[in-house]
């Protein structure tokens, strides 16, 4: 449900439909003069990401003389965990897992393409924490190779040539749906994103987008190859006979700006001397398979073949940054309908919901809290041997320690987790990935009577 913040490379957007547009802008603003103050950093910021700016200023439909541009952005997240499950693992299998990961190192190309209206966003990633390497149907994929994996791969075109008015982007692109999967990996508020959120967020896909931002409200509507759901793994980058392609697939996202400004939420941190932002969205998914693509797959959770598939996708969310705080809270859910080759039918239908909230206790220490929890389909608990009914609940608590003042350029963080329910759901992730990413993103060993996920990262951005 993010503001479209889809990355929107010239929507200067922060939550809506541009908050993803901001991503990587946000990188070059914190990495400047330390002494600007906070809104002259995102308006730079947001200068920089239109790309449309010259020694003698900025002007919205600008042609730069050298007919175009090109910045590079490197992402680098170093991280340790400890993951400790309580009673009820099997015999011979330990109950404590430590180690060092880099779960993400990410290279970023973008820039204009003869004017300012054309754009163009290029991003691989060395780590294991998107797309394939961390989900997928099957054995768990080996993660540390270091090969690279292709994310962001688009192009961009703003009407208007500037950052509010229509767009139309067409490649590889994350969903901006769900707003948490939208906010770029180093504007989270914790070590990474909630469970509920890799449960239920769509990642990347190929598709067209058409957009629009405008002053207090903005909207995102894609035609797509469809994203990942329960069973299913990441379809970034794959081939048209692909059987987990979907056969038609369309999102579409909206947000209400209600304070603010859009570059406001392109992160869940609100640093100190923020002025009052306020925002509300809302999104859904709808995408359809078997009738065009091989079919025939086979869930790893159920076994049979399946012919067709719908699956439904939802959510609701609000975000409200103040002077050195900021809360975030989502509710989300889906409806996947399964029609097998037996001729028999299957339908689970999931919820979930997160709540977050940080604040500044100095210039450069964050503390924060976030409780999350997923509401399973009672068939898919009653195969894992759960009880019925209960959620899988997560409480996280931890802090931020800014390097550069109201900068994300280097920083660390520290959080605890504590599942205290039965975790046999989360253990898809160690054996599979059916259900959530393995352990190097999330932490979670799953498969015991509670859990204890213990997580410290530095991170460089530049």
């Amino acid at each position: 449900m993010m503001t479209v913040l889809n990355r929107v490379s010239r929507i200067s957007a922060r939550s809506g439909v541009a908050a993803m547009v901001l991503g990587s802008l946000v990188t070059t603003q914190a990495v400047g003069n330390e002494t600007r103050s906070i809104d002259s950093q995102r308006a730079f910021a947001a200068e920089l990401r239109n790309q449309a700016h010259e020694e003698g200023g900025w002007t919205p439909d600008i042609v730069r003389r050298d007919n175009s541009s090109l910045r590079m952005t490197v992402l680098m997240q170093a991280r340790y965990m400890v993951s400790n499950r309580q009673d009820g693992v099997p015999p011979g299998i330990s109950k404590t897992a430590v180690g060092f990961v880099l779960p993400r190192t990410q290279l970023s190309l973008e820039g204009n393409i003869v004017s300012s209206r054309l754009s163009y966003k290029l991003t691989i990633d060395f780590g294991d924490a998107e797309t394939g390497r961390g989900r997928g149907t099957g054995p768990l994929v080996p993660a540390g190779g270091g090969t690279p994996v292709l994310l962001d791969a688009y192009a961009q075109y703003n009407f208007e040539g500037k950052r509010s008015g229509y767009y139309l982007k067409a490649g590889q692109f994350r969903h901006i749906m769900h707003t948490e999967e939208a906010v770029d990996a180093q504007y989270q508020l914790a070590v990474d994103r909630s469970l509920t959120n890799e449960f239920f967020s769509l990642g990347y896909t190929q598709g067209v987008a058409l957009g629009r931002v405008e002053r207090d409200y903005a909207w995102q509507l894609s035609i797509n190859d469809g994203g990942r759901f329960l069973s299913a793994p990441e379809i970034a980058n794959s081939s048209i006979v692909n059987g987990f392609e979907a056969d038609f697939s369309i999102d579409a996202r909206v947000d209400w700006k209600l304070k603010g400004s859009w570059e406001q939420f392109v992160d869940f941190t609100s640093f100190q001397g923020s002025q009052t932002g306020f925002r509300v969205g809302a999104g859904v998914s709808w995408m359809h398979h078997g009738n065009t693509n091989p079919s025939g797959y086979s869930p790893p959770l159920f076994g049979p073949s399946i012919s067709q598939s719908e699956v439904t996708s939802w959510t609701i969310d609000a975000q409200y940054e103040g002077d050195g705080w900021n809360v975030f809270a989502a509710a989300m859910g889906n409806y996947i309908d399964w029609q097998f080759t037996t001729g028999v039918g299957f339908a689970v239908a999931n919820y979930g919901f997160v709540v977050q909230g940080g604040f500044f206790a100095t210039q450069r220490t964050e503390y924060f809290a976030r409780f999350e929890g997923i509401f399973f389909d009672d068939q898919i608990t009653d195969g894992f041997g759960a009880v019925q009914g209960e959620p899988a609940t997560v409480l996280t608590v931890g802090m931020n320690y800014f390097v550069i003042p109201e900068s994300h350029a280097a920083k660390f963080t520290v959080d605890v987790s504590y599942a205290n329910e039965e975790t046999s759901a989360f253990l898809s992730g160690v054996t599979s990935s059916d259900l959530l990413p393995d352990p190097t993103v999330t932490g979670f060993l799953g498969g015991g009577n509670g859990e204890i996920a213990v997580r410290g990262q530095f991170q460089i951005l530049f």
